[in-house]
């Protein structure tokens, strides 16, 4: 299994990746609104990493990406809690059944840290639907 940095012409299998992620949670899904998401997230994928605010690292076996995991990378104004302006929120953590297993998820898991930790990032949130546990609340992950 080879992990690497994800490129835009991996913008696709992104896409499918982040489409499963969000179908574990729906019983049935609407093939015009999947539609309509999948060309939203094509969008997003090419906006975003093509500027360095998200980087994806994924998992490829046999030419095809089977988990993958992101790091976004949001500015905000310093506070009394921090003085740093760059914090990062993993986003995208999905593997395909038959792939999920707590070494290659570590993995992924290590590979975006060391993102965070080139770019000096202290600060590391998740959003707790991220991580397939449903709502929408942020807790901090990683404090340096």
């Amino acid at each position: 299994m080879e992990l690497r940095v994800a490129v835009t012409a991996d913008i696709p299998e992104l896409v499918r990746l982040r489409i499963e992620f969000l179908k574990v949670d729906r019983s049935e899904v609407n093939a015009l609104k999947e539609g309509l998401l999948a060309l939203a997230l094509g969008n997003y994928f090419m906006r975003h990493l093509g500027t360095g605010n998200l980087i994806c690292w994924v998992a490829i076996d046999e030419g095809r990406i089977v988990s993958g995991g992101g790091i976004c990378f949001n500015h905000y104004p310093p506070g009394f809690e921090g003085m740093e302006e760059e914090m990062a929120q993993l986003v995208n953590f999905y593997a395909l059944p038959g792939y999920r297993n707590e070494d290659l998820e570590q993995q992924l898991f290590a590979k975006l840290l060391e993102e965070a930790e080139k770019r000096n990032v202290s600060l590391i949130t998740v959003q707790d639907g991220e991580m397939g546990k449903g709502g929408n609340k942020n807790f901090v992950l990683y404090r340096k």
